[in-house]
């Protein structure tokens, strides 16, 4: 029973992790701590950041689904804009320079 269990979680995380794509989140400079708000919707939407900045810039950047994303954007209470420009998502498929 445990290793059906197990099985079941690990596929829902495989799906879950197959469909999500980088996005980074920027919070208002008015956020008191980057890391309480993100330990905070990482708990609340379960994704795990990736790299996190608290001086130039004050957010994250994680692998998002559309639901999670979703999920952040309605908690956007110390986003930096309240519509849908808080999350960018990097384009990642420009046509790179080879630098040989």
């Amino acid at each position: 029973m445990r290793a059906v269990v197990l099985a079941v979680l690990v596929s829902l995380a495989c799906a879950a992790s197959a469909a999500a794509e980088p996005y980074v989140v920027v919070y208002k400079p008015t956020v008191p701590s980057v890391d309480a708000k993100t330990d905070q919707l990482q708990t609340a939407y379960a994704f795990v950041s990736r790299h996190r900045w608290s001086t130039a810039v004050r957010g994250f950047s994680a692998d998002l689904s559309s639901s999670q994303r979703d999920r952040v954007a309605l908690d956007g209470r110390e986003l930096l804009e309240p519509r849908q420009q808080h999350l960018h998502r990097p384009n990642c498929s420009r046509n790179r320079k080879s630098f040989s």
